[in-house]
């Protein structure tokens, strides 16, 4: 739940609510009723058809209705997803010694960004890294439940292996005070991303792939699975990315070095996912819809709040009233929740 714009006397508010609230939120949005409704569907699912619902915000490859719109939390990236010209190497050894990790003196070959399980699919990547000799992998392993057994699974593989090559970052086991989402910062893992070379992403059905787009304004190459489902694909060229399957992973990770030598960077990738581009575009084609006649662009886009959007929009943006705590996300999913929601609505 996100609110972009809070209602007044003379006109309506905003606000976007996730595909998972909907079974909640549907039997109690006549609450909601000076607001207009928007939902944001970034996962690979059902798109529910409801009368109360304006704008649909979906991946691009699922845009075929006057009432869906290419905008999802992967769209508004943080202004620090950029390639920078700086000494990336020197900017990771600083991000290194804050969380006192091992100093490096070498761009990562391969990186993985994710959640550690079963459908991001990091021991499948673990295992391809570890198939080939002298290159360096970093795995960036964003916090999630510590006792999932496929969690286990992988810290068991990354002790097997011994391999000196394959450096892993355990959000679970690194003290990190973010508390907009579990795990590195927007700035941190910008830095992260601009150290390595080539992202590598395992997963075979997606939503919106927030990390494959983070890495790519980042000028990583991405190497990606052909037959992903989703939104995964949807900014990946011949250019940007080499697509694998299971059983040329290894040939294919060999040609993306190779290809990485010559890659060239597309600024033009900024315009569609960053944030100081994409916040105005957006709220344009909502205030087109709804608002004309009630007043000016100007004050409308000045009164939304678009800071933090590709965390608020899937509701990964944990410092809001109604998060419970040891939650994943802040979706409302109770009537305690609701209820803290609406109080915080009539306050604010």
């Amino acid at each position: 739940m996100h609110i972009l714009l809070k209602s007044e006397k003379e006109r309506e508010g905003v606000i976007i609510i996730t595909h998972k609230e909907l079974g909640f939120i549907d039997k109690v949005i006549e609450n909601l009723k000076n607001y207009i409704i928007l939902m944001h569907i970034g996962f690979n699912v059902p798109i529910p058809k409801k009368n109360y619902i304006s704008l649909y915000l979906l991946p691009d490859c699922r845009c075929n209705d006057k009432n869906y719109i290419p905008f999802t939390s992967r769209n508004f990236l943080s202004k620090y997803f950029v390639k920078k010209r700086e000494n990336t190497i020197e900017k990771c050894n600083r991000l290194f010694k804050k969380y006192n990790l091992e100093k490096i003196d070498f761009k990562f070959d391969f990186i993985y960004v994710g959640r550690c399980v079963d459908i991001k699919k990091p021991i499948d990547i673990l295992n391809l890294c570890n198939s080939i000799a002298n290159v360096k992998c970093l795995f960036v392993i964003l916090k999630q439940n510590k006792n999932c057994g496929y969690y286990k699974k992988f810290l068991k593989r990354v002790e097997q292996i011994k391999n000196r090559n394959i450096y892993v970052l355990d959000t679970h086991k690194i003290h990190i005070e973010n508390k907009i989402f579990l795990g590195f910062t927007p700035e941190e893992l910008s830095i992260l991303y601009n150290n390595s070379k080539i992202y590598i992403h395992g997963c075979e059905e997606e939503g919106e792939s927030r990390t494959i787009h983070e890495a790519l304004l980042c000028g990583c190459l991405i190497m990606a699975k052909k037959n992903m489902k989703g939104g995964g694909l949807d900014n990946l060229n011949q250019s940007n990315s080499i697509l694998y399957e299971n059983n040329n992973a290894l040939e294919k990770m060999k040609e993306a070095l190779k290809k990485y030598e010559s890659y060239s960077y597309d600024i033009e990738i900024e315009k569609k996912l960053n944030e100081k581009y994409t916040c105005e575009k957006f709220c344009k084609i909502i205030y087109e819809k709804h608002y004309t006649d009630k007043i000016t662009f100007e004050e409308f886009f000045s009164k939304c709040d678009v800071e933090n959007l590709a965390f608020s929009l899937p509701a990964h943006n944990l410092n809001v009233p109604w998060y419970i705590k040891g939650n994943l996300t802040a979706d409302i999913m109770n009537t305690n929740q609701f209820t803290i929601f609406l109080n915080y609505l009539k306050l604010s």
